[in-house]
């Protein structure tokens, strides 16, 4: 659990230093003369906000993608380890480990995307269509998570599972519509 509140300090704190790093005005000299152009400095703190809200946004894909492999991995692990008795204890740990860091995956993923979508809102000073559909993603995710927690206290219940998994197939089908937008 430390290791990843660690890594995501880490990153939030490189994320601030290359924020900081790239504040200046930058000068461009113009071939036809002693004129020079100044970029606009609202412009660029608005450029550099969405790429920074585009860099969390794939941080939160990356926490997706680790938080989803539990379900295939736990699925298909008695098929792969009677078809490969070799890759036992690889498919075990890797199962442990994923599901001993799933909620705080999901945890970390929540928080990414609430900051891409405020850092994406105020770069781009609008919501927009791909805005909408983002928060639709989010909507989703939010509910699967409350599900997940009701999960948490349920282990056993299956309408919860169902309904978990539902929720979070919806939340990547429209996160990737939102992507691909």
């Amino acid at each position: 659990m430390n290791k990843i509140y660690l890594f995501f300090i880490s990153f939030l704190i490189i994320l601030a230093i290359n924020l900081a790093g790239h504040s200046q005005n930058h000068v461009f000299a113009n071939d036809h003369g002693d004129h020079f152009e100044y970029k606009d400095k609202h412009h660029d703190a608005n450029h550099q906000l969405k790429e920074a809200g585009g860099l969390v946004g794939w941080g939160a894909v990356v926490g997706i993608g680790l938080a989803g492999a539990l379900f295939p991995i736990r699925r298909s692990s008695k098929v792969v380890i009677k078809k490969v008795p070799s890759v036992k204890n690889l498919v075990i740990t890797t199962s442990r480990l994923l599901g001993k860091y799933h909620v705080h995956l999901g945890i970390l993923v929540i928080i990414l995307t609430i900051i891409h979508g405020i850092a994406m809102y105020i770069g781009k000073g609008e919501l927009g269509i791909q805005g909408v559909i983002g928060l639709m993603s989010f909507v989703l995710l939010m509910t699967a998570s409350i599900i997940g927690g009701f999960l948490i206290k349920n282990k056993k219940s299956k309408s919860f599972r169902k309904a978990h998994m539902v929720l979070v197939i919806l939340f990547i089908l429209v996160g990737a519509v939102h992507i691909l937008s």
